[in-house]
């Protein structure tokens, strides 16, 4: 299992405590972050603990960093 922080934001700059959560893959993490959104038209990113961002999720749509 891996460790992935979820923000749900307003925006691609804004800023919010995140969610910590254990998965065991990327995708599996970005499941559950769209399963825990609570607000429609927010932007979803998932960070790894270190702080690198992984992936964002704006318009439905996911897209990786690396």
């Amino acid at each position: 299992m891996n460790t992935y922080l979820i923000y749900e934001l307003q925006n691609a700059a804004s800023t919010r405590r995140p969610i910590k959560i254990e998965a065991k893959s990327l995708n599996a993490a970005k499941i559950a972050a769209s399963r825990r959104q609570l607000f429609r038209g927010t932007v979803l990113r998932i960070d790894a603990p270190n702080g690198a961002a992984l992936s964002i999720k704006e318009g439905g749509k996911w897209r990786d960093y690396q």
